[in-house]
């Protein structure tokens, strides 16, 4: 009843299909078109809402969110966490207690650029490369 990936916080549209209901539990802003759908938590109570949000996980919120998927004929829940979110295991194992459908994705964090080859990296490799005949 769950998949599970990493994506970019900017990727996120990539990976979301018609039916879907967004569950921001991350600290980033997700990169979406308008209209899309998103749990809301206003005082204490679980809600749709066409605009990007995001909620603190609680357990009481499987019922809530079972709830919703009925009456607005969602058919998965895209639960967006960040790699270290604690609130993530928690939600991770209410919706799947209850049954629920849902994408698990992981957002991933950014490469700042010490994460990327360097001009002397590409020289070291161009040369082996060359060393092993495919230059």
């Amino acid at each position: 009843m769950s998949t599970e990936c990493t994506a970019n916080p900017l990727a996120i549209s990539e990976l979301l299909l018609a039916g879907d209901v967004i569950l921001n539990l991350s600290s980033q802003v997700l990169n979406t078109l308008p209209g899309v759908p998103y749990f809301a938590a206003v005082d204490g109570e679980l809600s749709v809402t066409l605009q990007p949000a995001r909620v603190l996980w609680q357990d009481s919120y499987a019922v809530a969110v079972r709830d919703v998927l009925g009456e607005h004929q969602y058919s998965r829940v895209v639960l967006v966490c960040d790699s270290d979110c604690s609130q993530a295991v928690a939600a991770r194992a209410a919706l799947t207690a209850a049954q629920i459908s849902f994408l698990l994705v992981r957002v991933s964090e950014a490469c700042d650029a010490s994460a990327f080859m360097d001009e002397e990296d590409a020289e070291a490799v161009s040369e082996r490369l060359r060393q092993l005949g495919y230059l």
